[in-house]
C-alpha cells in the first residue's frame, strides 16, 4: 500500500469520522470569521467556501445514508452559516 492511502479494507469508525468532521467545522468557523473580517481578501473568501463545500458534501453523503446529522454536528443550515 502506498503511503498516505487508506487500504480499501480498513474501517473508519463513526467516532473517528465525528472527530474529523468536528475539526473541519472548527476550521470552517475560524475561516468564515477571518473572511468576514477581511472581505477584500480573496484567499480567505475562497478558503471559507472550500470548507463549506467539504461540509456540504459530507452532510449530503451522510444524509443519503440515513445517518443522524446531529451526531456529526451537521444538523445546521450550512449556507446560512458559511456563505
Amino acid at each position: 500500500m502506498k503511503a498516505g492511502r487508506m487500504d480499501m479494507n480498513s474501517n473508519l469508525t463513526a467516532d473517528s469520522l465525528r472527530f474529523i468532521i468536528a475539526r473541519l467545522i472548527a476550521n470552517a468557523d475560524e475561516s468564515i470569521r477571518e473572511s468576514r473580517e477581511n472581505r477584500d481578501d480573496l484567499f480567505k473568501s475562497g478558503r471559507s467556501e472550500a470548507y463549506y463545500e467539504m461540509l456540504d458534501t459530507l452532510k449530503s453523503e451522510l444524509s443519503v445514508r440515513d445517518e443522524d446529522l446531529a451526531q456529526y454536528g451537521l444538523n445546521v443550515n450550512l449556507e446560512q452559516r458559511y456563505i
